[in-house]
């Protein structure tokens, strides 16, 4: 027999239990049934024993009750009698059903069993499921609200078992999709107990958009699965909301233009399509007129009707929305197009109008303006502007007419129709010009007298008479005489004495229309001459006042100012130290001379002369002023050379020296003689010593061979020294002549000009013989020259054969002897046949002597002369010739011929001198200067061969 365990086993699948153990069970073991349906318990037994009848009980609440089938007849007793509460049946011989034909809730919790004499089956509590019979939602009072608000909805079920279930949903405002709306952390759940029946309330915190306007919401309640949902009342969401965009203005954006003609009539439409509740429309135009706004299902439009005017800039259509306060718009610019308004004028930020006052020679700046649209383009016309285009005139108003600008604005409209039309409007401007005074002009006697020209009037002294003055400005000026304020023309004069200046004054005050205020003044003055003579009224140097005497520095440029009073203007004459006039100047009252690079030669004494017709035979003007260059001391001569004495023994020698005065203020120029080196002094016996001023006299008395020799004399002053020698000899031969050559460029075709300087004669007349010979023979030729006390000279020797070479010498002689032959010099003739003048064609520079040639007594005079020196040039002929056979380098015999020659004129200044020597006192011109006993120098303040140039300035 199988264990209890195995069978119990076997019981949990009936199927088997049947078959291995005799049991009873009691099925459905889940026994989840609906109030108020039916319910059926089947009791079987699983042996095969047949089974008459089963006993059932409800534990703790019936009696056991008694299900038969007795010969096929199933019956209940007990509980199971009311069969309009229970049903009882018999399947089969081991099978007994009970059916609770409306299960009530008290038959909630009910345990049933059913056994028979020896077993029980298995224990079925029934559980009796209540569905929600119904939901009610409710939400807020007013079902008009605020997008985004919180709102609290409540949804509140009838009692169940088991808890009802409670889920939210919005159904969309078709009515084709419903969305859940799941219950978050917001919503709540609230459950209410009675006899172990549930009732649900669920709130739902909502925060609506938009979105969910005119859907509904809802919630469904159910207890499980297979019971059906209840559906609670559904509520409408009627959200609040701005509308989403601004209003649309048809056929034009936000911000676009709209263009109209002044005086047109346009109309624009606005519509807007959001919001809840619809927006109002309005429309804010100037000069508009009222307008309507119609809705037509979620759209409000709105039209309105505006007449163009200039003013206008802009028409917006506003929406405002009542509930959120939301206001939007769209705003088109109104373009109103219109010709050009008349143009206004501005100078300087100002407007002007009409006519305006402008200095002359100032710039003018006028900014045209005018009212159009489109914008104007603007024209200025004017005199000599032409046409200037832009808003913008500058111009300088730079002479005294008056002008008339003209500022002229256009502009082209194009209507919608794209009709175009000119626009023109125009302003003109006139131009004033103020200027001052023009130069003051004069009358002679009144206002209607004689123009006086040049504003020179000539009077001759004692007259009187009257002038007018007067003068041409805008605004006219008033005039006023020698600063005397009264505005006062004309002037009397009165037994004029003496030239007088009488100056007219010319004021007006120039107010410009937009700019400044200016005085204007304009001055002339009348030249008033009386004829009067010439008279030197000052001559000075470099502008500096003195009492005759001025001192300046070597190198300097000195200026001479000489200025006289006469009328009519003086001829003016400048004469130097050396009475030559070096500036004449005629008609002028002053006169300026420079001296540019001054030097000692021109220091001295200089003298203005004036002079015009008034001024009789000998009664010029003259002032004199000494100019003094400061240079160390020089001899007044230009010879520089040492002074040769031929002394007779025992007979007195009288050494001069005379320095050039005007080196030094006076009394500063010092002499110191010197004797074999050593300074001698004024013993009153042998030597007597006299200076005067700017002379210094040396006498050596009773001459003797000790006192032949060099002797010099020491001249000092405050800027330095000069040292000039003298040598006493006795008589001598001459000495050889020097710098023996042609003249550059003098040889011809038959002849050459030489040159040379003449030597120290020996104290007595000397000679000069020139030979010469053919270089390619051995005949030498000689000529005689004449000593005429000059040291350059110059001689032409002709009858020379063309293309020829020649080799010449020369030596000097006296009566005592000949002077050694100069070196010799070589040069050859040219090729050409042209004559040349005899003579030199060098000038002197010194004195010039003049012979008339075209007189008779000039030709006698000529033919002596003549005769005398020929005579004179045959004796000393023979004398060369005797002269020459006694050189040693002339031992042949020569051949002397009487050449036919001329000599040239010399000149003093072309003398070859010594070079003197100073020594400076300053000591910072010691090293530029040195003393040598020899007589030579290595530099020469205040040289003799500067140049100074006279140069006539501001005359």
């Amino acid at each position: 027999m199988m264990s209890w365990k195995v069978c119990s086993f076997l019981l949990s699948a009936h199927f088997f239990q049947g078959l291995f153990c005799k049991s009873i069970y009691l099925i459905p073991s889940q026994t989840d049934v609906v109030v108020n349906n039916n319910f059926t318990l089947t009791c079987t037994y699983n042996g095969y024993i047949e089974v008459t009848g089963t006993k059932w009980n409800v534990q703790g609440k019936y009696t056991p009750s008694v299900v038969r089938n007795e010969d096929g007849t199933c019956s209940g007793s007990g509980i199971f009698a009311n069969n309009s509460i229970y049903e009882v049946g018999c399947p089969s011989k081991t099978s007994f059903t009970v059916t609770i034909l409306r299960v009530q809730l008290d038959d909630h919790g009910a345990q049933w069993i059913c056994f028979d004499r020896e077993r029980e089956s298995n224990n079925v509590t029934i559980f009796v499921k209540v569905p929600v019979r119904n939901v009610t939602l409710s939400g807020p009072s007013s079902r008009l609200f605020k997008e985004h608000s919180k709102q609290t909805f409540r949804c509140e079920t009838s009692i169940g078992r088991p808890q009802p279930y409670v889920d939210w949903f919005i159904l969309e405002y078709t009515g084709s999709v419903k969305h859940e709306i799941t219950v978050n952390s917001s919503s709540q759940i609230i459950s209410s107990t009675t006899d172990g029946l549930v009732a649900v309330k669920s709130l739902l915190q909502f925060y609506p958009n938009k979105t969910f306007t005119n859907w509904m919401l809802y919630c469904e309640a159910w207890i499980d699965n297979e019971t059906s949902a209840i559906f609670s009342n559904q509520f409408t969401l009627n959200i609040m909301y701005p509308p989403d965009s601004p209003p649309v203005i048809l056929g034009y954006e936000d911000g676009k233009m709209y263009t109209l003609i002044e005086s047109e009539v346009g109309e624009l439409s606005c519509s807007i399509s959001s919001g809840n509740p619809l927006p109002n429309l309005t429309w804010i135009c100037y000069n508009s007129k009222p307008a309507l706004s119609t809705v037509n299902g979620n759209i409000v439009m709105s039209n309105v009707t505006l007449i163009a005017f200039r003013n206008q800039s802009y028409c917006s259509c506003v929406s405002n929305h009542p509930w959120s306060g939301v206001t939007q718009s769209t705003t088109v610019s109104v373009h109103i197009l219109f010709p050009p308004q008349k143009p206004t004028l501005k100078v300087n930020s100002a407007y002007v109008t009409g006519t305006i006052d402008v200095i002359i020679n100032q710039n003018l700046n006028v900014i045209c303006d005018s009212e159009g649209n489109p914008l104007p383009n603007y024209t200025w016309t004017g005199p000599l502007i032409g046409n200037v285009m832009g808003k913008e005139l500058n111009v300088t108003i730079n002479s005294k007419n008056d002008r008339t600008y003209k500022c002229i604005a256009r502009n082209v409209i194009t209507s919608l129709e794209n009709m175009q039309t000119d626009g023109r409007n125009e302003t003109a401007l006139t131009v004033k010009v103020l200027y001052p005074p023009e130069k003051p002009f004069f009358k002679y006697g009144h206002i209607h007298g004689q123009l006086i020209s040049h504003d020179m009037l000539e009077v001759f002294k004692g007259e009187s008479f009257s002038i007018y003055c007067d003068a041409i400005g805008n605004p006219p000026p008033t005039v006023f005489w020698d600063n005397n304020y009264t505005n006062e023309s004309v002037i009397n004069i009165q037994s004029i004495r003496s030239a007088i200046n009488k100056t007219c004054t010319a004021r007006n005050k120039m107010k410009e229309t937009v700019g400044e205020n200016r005085d204007g003044v304009s001055k002339s003055t009348l030249i008033i001459k009386v004829f009067t003579q010439s008279k030197i009224q000052r001559f000075y140097v470099n502008a500096k006042k003195s009492n005759g005497a001025f001192i300046v520095n070597e190198t300097s440029t000195v200026s001479f100012i000489c200025s006289a009073e006469g009328y009519p203007a003086s001829d003016i004459i400048v004469i130097s130290p050396e009475e030559k006039a070096i500036l004449n100047i005629t008609n002028s009252n002053s006169i300026d001379l420079v001296l540019i690079n001054v030097s000692y030669v021109n220091a001295g004494e200089y003298t203005c002369i004036g002079q015009n017709i008034y001024n009789t035979d000998n009664q010029s003007s003259k002032s004199k002023l000494i100019l003094i260059v400061r240079c160390p001391p020089r001899p007044s001569s230009v010879d520089y050379s040492i002074v040769k004495i031929i002394a007779i023994l025992n007979e007195d020698v009288l050494l001069q020296f005379t320095a050039h005065d005007y080196l030094d203020e006076p009394n500063n120029t010092v002499f110191t003689w010197f004797q074999h080196h050593q300074s001698v002094q004024n013993d009153g016996g042998k030597i007597t010593i006299s200076s005067d001023g700017m002379q210094s006299n040396l006498t050596i008395k009773n001459i003797t061979r000790e006192d032949i020799g060099q002797i010099a004399v020491h001249v000092s002053n405050s800027v330095g020294k000069y040292i000039h020698f003298y040598e006493i000899l006795l008589k001598d031969k001459p000495d050889q002549p020097l710098y023996f050559n042609e003249i550059e460029n003098s040889i011809t075709d038959s002849s050459v000009t030489l040159t040379w300087t003449a030597g120290f004669n020996g104290g007595e007349s000397q000679v000069f013989i020139l030979i010469y010979k053919m270089s390619s023979g051995d005949n030498w030729k000689s000529t005689t020259i004449q000593d005429n006390g000059f040291k350059q000279r110059n001689f032409t020797l002709r009858g020379l054969s063309r293309m020829t070479e020649y080799d010449a010498k020369m030596f000097s002689r006296n009566e005592i002897g000949d002077s050694n032959l100069t070196p010799s010099l070589h040069f050859k003739t040219k090729a050409g046949v042209s004559q040349q003048k005899s003579g030199t064609d060098v000038k002197n520079l010194g004195i010039v002597v003049g012979v008339g040639v075209g007189t008779f007594a000039g030709t006698i005079l000529i033919v002596v002369v003549t005769l005398i020196c020929y005579k004179c040039f045959r004796k000393d002929q023979n004398s060369a010739r005797k002269a020459i056979g006694n050189m040693k380098d002339s031992q042949n015999a020569f051949t002397y011929e009487n050449l036919d020659s001329t000599e040239s004129k010399e000149n003093e200044n072309n003398r070859v001198h010594t070079t003197p020597t100073y020594e400076s006192l300053d000591s910072a011109l010691q090293e530029l200067s040195s003393f040598k006993e020899t007589g030579s120098r290595t530099h020469q303040p205040c040289q003799q061969n500067q140049t100074s140039e006279y140069i006539n300035t501001n005359i």
